[in-house]
């Protein structure tokens, strides 16, 4: 099943000789449309009406409250006005209302009805596809059976359970919506290697892929081509030989964080003093010198007789993008996928850690201040994030992945290094702490320190030891009161298989919608 067509074909390019057979690109006339004209949708949207739908549409309301409606039939576009928060005709609109400009769906072999992806696997197989590289990709559902989704033909094999997938998107013209619509890369495969075109895409190509028009004409490598569409032929006598080439296109992947400053179906963060998308809050910098109660004053307090809380960060927040950016830098995103950002709320640990921070700022110069406090990264297994939450890390486990520097908690400033440590779950998912760290002076660690030694005979002790003297990469902490859990990131890896124990239950299911994905302050889905 094909919902955009033509994201793939098998061509042939030819020389001055002559013409092949079908699906061949041949010299073409200098009357071709200009190749750097924007790209445009070559079709317009469906008249938007007021109407209403049959219960075949799949209809579902997300924990943040936001609406959506994905439609049965094929060949509708997702709703450029509904992502940009002002669609005028809502739950009547005729076109699909998601909250990404993408949209993927499964159909099972026993089933007549399309049923949508979470979130999350809805983020991990866009990125997929919107790689050149990737032509196959692996998925896994609840019973931990395999299947094998074929990018080129949208169809799954080695599964029975579901047979058909396919893709939703925007509008591909860049007039009609700036912010979203859907931007097309054209690759062709030299050396079995597939090569971005680099010129700018002919609108033509594109309406071709769009349409399957039988003869456009388009600029490739400083030549004129005529890519043509029809059914196989026999080649013509004396048309002389061609040398295949194939071409495809994917969509552009945009990340979250780059989407979210105007996307309006994903959560906003809070709107007070310091407005988060625009700001960094005080005390969530490590280098403001912040000492204070907990700054993300917005997050309620745990429950009476629960210890910690944890909230999800809203991609628009500035620390959302900062955070991403710090993780990225040594695990590349083409590599991983974050799936979510929670801030930890724990008053106990966090007046416990603000009180060590005074202690440890008094007498010292303002450069030292400001090197006092660390954000570093602490990868562990799922089953430790709730006792870390609750009780903070705890020095006396470092012996379970070794020792070198000490026995103490162990944090580092590269993600890929706490990376090692950040064992997947059952749904490969894996936890990655971005803890506020008291450094303080360091010294080089040794294996048998359970505490950092003394700066000199009869002196104070130094505050942390390290990998390195000069510059760390790793540090160790030995007194749990000099950190704090205040990040956690729930990550995937991109190399994982897109898993389907989110999978919504379609409309013809009973169109039950199950609880949204994202996750509201206290509710514990980490």
């Amino acid at each position: 099943m094909r919902t955009e067509p033509g994201n793939f074909w098998g061509l042939r390019f030819s020389s001055c000789q002559g013409l092949s057979s079908s699906d061949t690109v041949s010299p073409g006339s200098p009357t071709s449309p200009r190749a750097d004209a924007a790209p445009q949708s070559p079709s317009p949207l469906p008249a938007k009406r007021w109407c209403s739908f049959p219960p075949s549409t799949e209809r579902w309301v997300s924990e943040d409250g936001v609406p959506f409606h994905v439609h049965q039939e094929d060949g509708i576009q997702i709703c450029d006005g509904f992502l940009l928060g002002h669609c005028p005709q809502k739950e009547n609109c005729p076109l699909h209302h998601t909250r990404y400009p993408f949209h993927w769906q499964i159909m099972g072999s026993r089933r007549v009805a399309w049923q949508s992806l979470s979130d999350s696997s809805q983020r991990h197989l866009e990125k997929l596809y919107s790689d050149a590289k990737n032509g196959f990709v692996r998925f896994l559902d609840r019973n931990r059976l395999f299947g094998i989704l074929d990018l080129d033909t949208m169809e799954l094999g080695y599964w029975d359970a579901v047979n058909r997938v396919r893709r939703l998107g925007s509008a591909s013209d860049w007039k009609q919506n700036p912010r979203f619509h859907t931007r097309w890369q054209v690759y062709w495969k030299h050396r079995d290697t597939w090569q971005r075109y680099k010129e700018p895409v002919p609108r033509d190509l594109l309406a071709a892929f769009e349409r399957g028009s039988q003869e456009p004409t388009f600029r490739f490598q400083g030549q004129l081509y005529t890519l043509d569409l029809r059914p196989p032929l026999q080649s013509p006598e004396g048309l002389g030989s061609v040398q295949p080439i194939q071409i495809q296109r994917r969509p552009a992947y945009r990340s979250l964080s780059c989407m979210a400053r105007y996307l309006r179906t994903v959560p906003r963060g809070s709107q007070g003093l310091f407005h988060p998308s625009t700001s960094i809050i005080p005390g969530e910098r490590p280098t403001d010198g912040y000492c204070g109660p907990y700054p993300a004053a917005w997050v309620p307090q745990p429950p009476c007789g629960q210890a910690f809380l944890h909230a999800e960060l809203a991609p628009s927040e500035a620390v959302y993008r900062e955070i991403c950016e710090l993780f990225h830098a040594s695990l590349p995103e083409d590599t991983v996928l974050v799936l979510r950002i929670y801030r930890i709320r724990n008053d106990a640990l966090w007046k416990k850690y603000s009180s060590q921070k005074e202690r440890m700022s008094r007498g010292l110069s303002a450069q030292e201040k400001r090197l006092l406090e660390r954000h570093l990264f602490h990868g562990t297994s799922a089953d430790n994030v709730e006792p870390i939450c609750r009780l903070n890390f705890n020095p006396h486990l470092s012996g379970k992945h070794g020792a070198h520097y000490g026995r103490g908690s162990y944090f580092s400033f590269y993600a890929n290094c706490s990376h090692n440590f950040a064992l997947a779950n059952h749904a490969g998912r894996r936890h990655m702490f971005l803890a506020k760290v008291l450094v303080g002076k360091w010294v080089l660690g040794r294996p048998g320190y359970t505490q950092p030694p003394a700066r000199e005979p009869g002196r104070r002790r130094y505050d942390s030891c390290s990998d390195d003297a000069r510059e760390p990469a790793v540090y160790v902490i030995f007194d749990n009161s000099q950190c704090y859990p205040y990040f956690m990131i729930c990550y995937k890896l991109l190399s994982d298989p897109v898993t389907l124990d989110g999978v919504r239950a379609g409309p013809l299911a009973g169109n039950r919608s199950p609880a949204g994905r994202l996750m509201q302050p206290g509710v514990s889905t980490l």
